[in-house]
């Protein structure tokens, strides 16, 4: 009797992170494409579906591509995301997306549009005053969470104090780190820091 063996898995050791490929990523998205509907990454040791219908089918297919043990890279982002819209299966999801539905529909953001471009506007003008800045802490984050806690009613004050400005840079690997905030650096607002 002969043993029937599989091809092997599509494969790559691409580093999809690095700054060529974050430069162009496309022609590497083609590849992947090209490998498979499913590529094993093995830089991050995961998968990447890569093609609409597959990707569309995990999207649907929860109880397969479960969210609810996270959706990050990592341990300590996953931990964070634990119980949000993102890291959350039916019907906690649909409960949570539910919430969030009605704020983020096209109607409701139509009106928000003054608010947000008067975020963004003050936003970036502080950005320039100060001649440099981190795009993704400084711009992207500051910017996401000033508008989401906009969105569900949470006052700047709240938020500005408790999450502040960019995180420091680890002497080893020069990458930005993030010590979790004390209590005491945002009384009453967080527990265990942000």
């Amino acid at each position: 009797m002969t043993a029937r063996t599989s091809p092997p898995a599509p494969h790559t050791d691409v580093d999809l992170f690095a700054d060529e490929v974050l430069l162009d990523p496309y022609p590497h998205y083609a590849a992947l494409r090209e490998q498979g509907a499913a590529v094993h990454l093995d830089r991050l040791d995961m998968w990447a579906v890569t093609r609409y219908d597959e990707i569309r089918s995990a999207l649907h297919g929860w109880e397969t591509f479960s969210s609810q043990d996270g959706v990050a890279l990592n341990a300590v982002k996953n931990a964070r995301l634990r119980g949000t819209v993102l890291a959350a299966d039916p019907p906690v999801h649909d409960q949570l997306r539910g919430v969030l539905a009605a704020r983020l529909a096209p109607k409701a953001l139509r009106g928000l549009k003054a608010d947000i471009e008067l975020r963004a506007d003050e936003l970036v003008g502080s950005l320039v005053a100060g001649r440099t800045f981190d795009a993704v802490e400084d711009l992207a984050r500051a910017f996401a969470v000033s508008v989401v806690a906009g969105l569900i009613g949470v006052p700047d004050a709240w938020w500005t104090g408790c999450c502040p400005g960019p995180m420091p840079r680890s002497p080893a690997s020069g990458r930005r780190t993030r010590a979790p905030l004390s209590p005491s650096r945002c009384p009453g607002r967080c527990s265990g820091g942000c």
